[in-house]
């Protein structure tokens, strides 16, 4: 298997290659989550928008989930919204606020979206099958394309 690096590197190719092409918030949201998905230790992508205090799931790639609706604070995604930073658990199994969305999540990584102001948009959310699936090189590259959206909300 390929190093995470090199597919890191395919991924954010394919997504600038593409993201020309983008016209609508539904179509980066599409762009993003459909790029994100190709990545093997990947197995539900979403985009959750922040309205209020209230995390609203968007577009999402995966088994549905319950959890449409996180106030702020609340699971993994509410809590990163709440400390203003990206989160990786390592172990969901290992953590007393975790809600489920799939008994099949052993790991998980939230990254924020967030205006050029610092004011929180929304956020990626990713779970994998696999214990410690995520790691640095995940949080900046997920990064890269959160500030990809971002930019796109803003200027449009």
């Amino acid at each position: 298997m390929q190093s995470k690096r090199v597919l890191w590197e395919r991924i954010i190719k394919l997504f600038e290659k593409d993201y020309p092409s983008v016209t609508s918030k539904t179509d980066i949201l599409t762009l993003a989550v459909n790029t994100l998905e190709k990545l093997p230790h990947f197995h539900w992508t979403g985009i959750y928008w922040l309205n209020n205090d209230v995390l609203e799931l968007d577009y999402y790639i995966g088994k549905p989930t319950d959890h449409v609706h996180i106030n702020v604070g609340q699971g993994v995604c509410g809590t990163a919204v709440s400390e203003n930073r990206d989160i990786i658990i390592e172990d969901v199994l290992k953590i007393d606020n975790y809600l489920t969305c799939s008994n099949e999540t052993r790991s998980e990584i939230v990254v924020l979206i967030k205006k050029s102001d610092g004011t929180i948009l929304g956020q990626i959310d990713v779970d994998s099958d696999q214990v410690g699936a995520f790691d640095e090189t995940d949080r900046s590259n997920m990064e890269i394309i959160a500030n990809k959206i971002s930019n796109y909300i803003e200027n449009n």
